[in-house]
């Protein structure tokens, strides 16, 4: 059975980790939408999820309502934090196995680092030296 107590004690884990608060809590949503789409689909037991139901899940969210791709860092922080926490419950004894240990993140180009322009550069220059003296 999916409960939110199992979802607390996962949360826990986070923290006792050391998770900043801002993954433990976007974590803690992709777990609970993904669980919520499960009960639609008329899964209610935590025991009978497996990889296809998982894959599912985010085939259903892998668009914006515009018919534009979710972003793939997003696409990415929803498989890590998936398969976080099957890979716990299935250490934990909760599973028998991992239904999302076959997810894969996506190489996602890093943007190059903005400079300053010409321009920039002798502004900040000359304020660096005003201050200076």
């Amino acid at each position: 059975m999916i409960t939110n107590q199992l979802l607390v004690d996962y949360e826990n884990y986070l923290r006792a980790q050391d998770k900043s608060p801002y993954t433990i809590k976007n974590f803690g949503d992709d777990i609970r939408r993904c669980l919520e789409f499960l009960r639609s689909q008329g899964i209610a037991d935590i025991e009978t999820i497996v990889y296809g139901d998982i894959d599912c899940f985010l085939v259903a969210i892998a668009n914006l309502p515009d018919g534009r791709m979710k972003n793939s860092n997003t696409m990415n922080r929803m498989k890590v934090a998936l398969r976080s926490f099957f890979g716990w419950a299935y250490r934990t004894g909760v599973l028998p196995s991992e239904p999302a240990s076959h997810l894969r993140t996506k190489r996602v180009d890093r943007l190059p680092p903005t400079y300053l322009t010409a321009e920039e550069e002798r502004r900040l220059l000359d304020c660096l030296l005003s201050h200076s003296r």
